[in-house]
């Protein structure tokens, strides 16, 4: 649920007590509003629109005796006829403007702190504002708009909370209605006559080398190095001049693959392959071991579903207690709006 909050969204969990709200709001009478407040509400705009209507007149006057025009009368008198047509009009006339406009305040209020929602405020307004009851057609076919959407919302949940997702847009299963999802085609428990894994497998050659290098010493260079160096230069001279050879061995691991797996369904004599994977995967690799783990999740479920039987009645997603509650909120709704259409025609 979400809550407008001036232009802050507010989210709440909970659903939200109007009332006390409507408790608040009926309490509300205008006789009992001092002087004061009831004429700044009756008038509208207060101080400032009446020092708005005094200028403009005021000069309309002098430009007017100034054989000038009616440049900053004709504004003056529209100021007045708003800001004054009010204190013209009948007692009890008077008093449910000023209860409408007392009630409009706590409803801003109220809206703005987050205690109530806009579409709540609007539907208590009309029970006790005479005034705005004039929109109320068009607040109470908004308010089951609203309330339509949210059936739509809620068999849509109620729809998906059924299905079991084993494996996303490709097996899931509903033991409320014994139903079962392939490839995004649905059939009944009693269409599943068997299944197995099926998988090809291969197998891959690695060759691992490992080159050593040895190097051989020369007579000659031992014979020059001892002429310069003695013992320890023929030994250096012996090695520095010497071949290098170069031995190099290889082992060969066999690694098992996988080409293709999945899970074949055999549904009322047809088959329906799952395809898990048709790619090359070591059989070692995190990858094919979580592949294989899902085809005996969905092996597993089918094992169970195959032998549940497929349930000879249930209730429909909009038989639920959740949409019949719905449900009865716009019925009351539209009757609500009946009698407010009748009224308004009469």
């Amino acid at each position: 649920m979400e809550i407008e909050a001036g232009t802050t969204i507010i989210k709440s969990e909970e659903p939200i007590d109007v009332s006390e709200f409507a408790n608040e709001v009926a309490k509300i009478d205008a006789t009992k509003v001092d002087k004061k407040t009831y004429n700044k509400l009756l008038m509208g705009g207060g101080k400032v629109f009446k020092i708005i209507f005094i200028v403009c007149f005021a000069l309309g006057l002098v430009t007017l005796f100034d054989g000038g025009v009616l440049v900053f009368t004709i504004p003056s008198l529209i100021f007045g006829y708003f800001g004054f047509k009010n204190l013209f009009i009948k007692k009890e006339a008077k008093d449910n403007f000023v209860k409408s406009k007392l009630i409009e305040q706590i409803c801003d209020e109220w809206i703005q702190s987050g205690k109530v929602l806009r579409e709540d405020a609007n539907l208590i307004r009309i029970k006790y504002d005479s005034l705005f009851r004039k929109n109320a057609v068009d607040i109470y076919k908004e308010h089951i708009s609203s309330l339509v959407n949210s059936r739509k919302k809620e068999i849509n949940r109620i729809e998906k909370a059924r299905w079991t997702v084993v494996l996303r847009n490709k097996f899931s299963y509903n033991m409320t209605e014994g139903k079962v999802s392939v490839n995004n085609n649905v059939y009944f428990f009693s269409d599943i006559k068997g299944a197995s894994i099926v998988k090809t497998e291969s197998q891959r050659v690695e060759t691992k080398e490992k080159s050593v290098s040895k190097k051989k010493g020369s007579v000659g260079g031992a014979i020059a190095g001892g002429l310069v160096m003695g013992g320890t230069g023929a030994l250096v001279g012996g090695v520095a001049l010497g071949k290098t050879k170069t031995t190099t061995t290889g082992t060969s691991d066999i690694i098992p693959t996988c080409v293709h797996l999945g899970v074949m369904i055999d549904i009322n004599n047809f088959q329906h392959e799952i395809i898990l994977s048709n790619e090359l995967i070591d059989q070692t690799s995190n990858k094919y071991l979580s592949l294989l783990k899902e085809s005996e999740n969905i092996m597993q479920s089918i094992q169970r579903i195959s032998a549940t039987p497929v349930p000879d009645s249930y209730l429909l997603p909009e038989q639920e207690e959740s949409v019949l509650e719905i449900d009865a909120k716009i019925a009351d709704a539209q009757r609500e709006l009946e009698l407010i259409q009748a009224e308004l025609s009469v």
